[in-house]
Formats: structure tokens, C-alpha cells, sequence
């Protein structure tokens, strides 16, 4: 009696959520300023709310991230970064206009947690090259 072998058709979705994060993160440019007095406050908005999301996205699964926030957090370049903004928020305590510091600061965190989050969720993307082709044409994915 010959075995069937059943093959499995079923698309990875282990990757998903990581893409659409990183899908949402690359979109901030698109955001259009809505008439808004700062012209770039919607794109700021934006990033913040995506933040925000990833950021509990990224407590939720922290088990399964556990090795990938030690190895970003590790990394040179982020721990420059890290260092780089925390100098900048000391900044507050001798600059010329402190309100202005307090502003600019948040989006320099913002920036910061957008390239920490970005840096978790690319380092197991199995393959990130099909994800790089399929940002650039939608319709070439398999």
C-alpha cells in the first residue's frame, strides 16, 4: 500500500505583523500635512501612533523578541544612538531656549524608538530581499 504524502501549501505568516510594522514605519513619508500649521506634525503624529503600536506589539511577543532586543540594544551604532540622544536631552540644562530642547527632544526619541523597533523587527525577516522587491512592486511577490 503506496503512503500519500500530503504536501503543505501553506504561506509563512510568522513574518506578517514584523512586515506591516515595517511597511507602516516606511509610509511616514506619504503622510500628507492635512492644512496643519507645522508641516510635518501629521507625519510626527504618524510615526508616534506606529510607535506606539510596535512598542506594545513588541511587549506583547517579548519572549519570542528576547534575543533580538539584546542584539540591537548591543549593537555599536545603536548604543552610539542611544548615547547621542541622551546627550541631546542633557543639552536642556544649558541651552539658550530649554522649550525648544523639550520639543525636539521627543522627536529625537521618536526617531530613536523608530530605528530601535525597526532594528528588532528586521533581524529575522527570512528574507528580506523579497520583502525589500515586494515594497517596491507590490504585485512580483510569489
Amino acid at each position: 500500500m503506496a503512503k500519500t504524502i500530503h504536501k503543505s501549501n501553506s504561506i509563512d505568516v510568522s513574518n506578517f505583523v514584523p512586515s506591516i510594522f515595517i511597511l507602516a514605519f516606511l509610509l511616514v513619508g506619504f503622510i500628507p500635512n492635512l492644512e496643519a500649521v507645522d508641516k510635518i506634525a501629521p507625519q510626527w503624529l504618524y510615526l508616534s501612533f506606529v510607535n506606539l503600536l510596535c512598542g506594545a506589539y513588541l511587549f506583547y511577543k517579548r519572549s519570542s523578541y528576547t534575543e533580538r532586543f539584546q542584539e540591537v540594544l548591543t549593537n555599536f551604532m545603536s548604543l552610539f544612538y542611544i548615547g547621542f540622544v541622551i546627550w541631546g536631552a542633557f543639552s536642556y540644562f544649558y541651552a539658550v531656549n530649554p522649550t525648544e530642547v523639550l520639543v525636539n527632544i521627543v522627536r529625537h526619541f521618536n526617531t530613536l524608538f523608530m530605528f530601535l523597533h525597526l532594528g528588532i523587527l528586521l533581524y529575522n525577516i527570512k528574507d528580506k530581499n523579497n520583502l525589500i522587491s515586494s515594497c517596491n512592486h507590490p504585485y512580483s511577490g510569489n
